[in-house]
């Protein structure tokens, strides 16, 4: 699945500046459609089980076969 792939990415992103996906505060989310939203949000929770950050979420048309796009602000305790 596209978000578990795009999570898995931005944990990556971080540890290569010493985060985690607990210093995300911000994410905006982008949804190719809204019929997507209820299996995309399972998999959200999994990975921001403790102190979800807050989160925008839109339906926008995406390039083709891209289901979801997400980016995320941090920061450093």
């Amino acid at each position: 699945m596209q978000t578990i792939q795009m999570l898995e990415n931005l944990k990556i992103i971080l540890k290569s500046i010493g985060l985690t996906l607990h210093e995300v505060v911000k994410t905006s989310v982008i949804l190719s459609s809204f019929g997507n939203f209820q299996s995309f949000n399972v998999v959200y929770s999994i990975y921001f089980k403790i102190n979800t950050p807050a989160r925008t979420t839109t339906q926008v048309g995406l390039m083709a076969g891209v289901l979801v796009e997400i980016d995320a602000v941090s920061k450093k305790s």
